[in-house]
């Protein structure tokens, strides 16, 4: 939870930020509607255990959905890997506003992330955050001999948020809806009050938090990472777009319209304007749409030869 799950935090760019409005948060949405429907499931599928222990029979109230999808890493050591990326759709539900201050970052901060980066490459970022989050909680708890199970994610907002303070750093959030404050700063703060808690557990101090320190840290540093080496994770995984799989669902149209193909010498024109936005302002400039002319043009300049 850390920083992301305490603190009121409002984007002071002059307009409130809508679903649906300003930036293209498709994404966003989908992401925000998942957690939310995992969330319910959660709560429907509640039920009574009963464990043995020393002192006896206890019985605790435990969700089932939550039993299959939470981050344990010796299930994961176990086989289970799938947890290293569910546990980022589970909250706990127990604490609403554990959900409500993940969901409310991530499309405050998401929604901006996504028109910059594309929606194909966001949804891959933060997949990749939720996966290496998880991750770095495994290696950290058999680090320091603890044993946790996680839910939240936080992890994967995380890496949202370095991306945003390091591309608008000077942007400014209002935390409490009072105090501003640099976007570049509150990400600072933020790895401060999850860093100093690791370094304790380190030290052999257990933590008196239930926040999962090392989930946070984990994307940040994954973050970091990405906007310093500029990766291109949809190249990396090549073809295959997650963002499609809803479209399985849509009803398809009786009839199909013919879209004439951009001329070559539009096209070729198109090209060097993106090749020179590229070079003036980087790859992560480029929009989605801005992507698939380039894309395009490499196939037709593959298929001269």
């Amino acid at each position: 939870m850390g920083i992301y799950s305490r603190d009121y935090l409002r984007d002071d760019e002059g307009s409130p930020r809508r679903f649906g409005g300003g930036y293209s948060g498709n994404i966003v949405k989908t992401l925000i509607i998942a957690n939310v429907v995992v969330f319910v499931l959660q709560i429907l599928t509640m039920r009574t255990v009963a464990y043995q222990t020393p002192l006896g029979v206890v019985q605790v109230r435990e969700s089932l959905v939550q039993s299959w999808l939470a981050l344990d890493g010796t299930k994961v050591l176990q086989g289970q890997v799938w947890r290293l990326i569910t546990y980022a759709f589970c909250h706990d539900t127990f604490q609403i506003f554990h959900i409500l201050f993940n969901m409310y970052i991530l499309w405050l901060a998401g929604a901006r992330v996504q028109e910059r980066l594309g929606s194909r490459e966001f949804l891959w970022f933060y997949l990749t955050a939720a996966l290496l989050a998880g991750a770095a909680t495994v290696l950290f708890d058999g680090l320091v001999g603890s044993q946790h199970v996680v839910v939240g994610a936080s992890g994967a907002v995380a890496g949202v948020i370095i991306v945003y303070a390091l591309t608008w750093p000077n942007d400014v959030w209002y935390i409490f809806g009072l105090i501003p404050m640099r976007v570049i700063w509150i990400a600072g703060v933020a790895a401060l009050l999850d860093l100093y808690p690791m370094l304790q557990q380190l030290a052999g101090n257990p933590s008196a938090d239930r926040v999962a320190h090392a989930t946070h840290i984990g994307g940040m540093l994954f973050g970091y990472l990405y906007m310093r080496n500029r990766w291109q994770l949809a190249g990396l995984f090549g073809r295959f777009d997650p963002t499609s799989i809803g479209r399985v669902f849509r009803r398809k149209p009786k009839l199909r319209v013919y879209e004439p193909e951009t001329p070559p010498a539009d096209l070729e024109r198109r090209v060097d304007e993106l090749l020179k936005k590229v070079q003036d302002h980087g790859e992560q400039s480029l929009t989605q749409k801005e992507r698939e002319i380039l894309m395009e043009a490499s196939r037709r300049y593959r298929d001269r030869k």
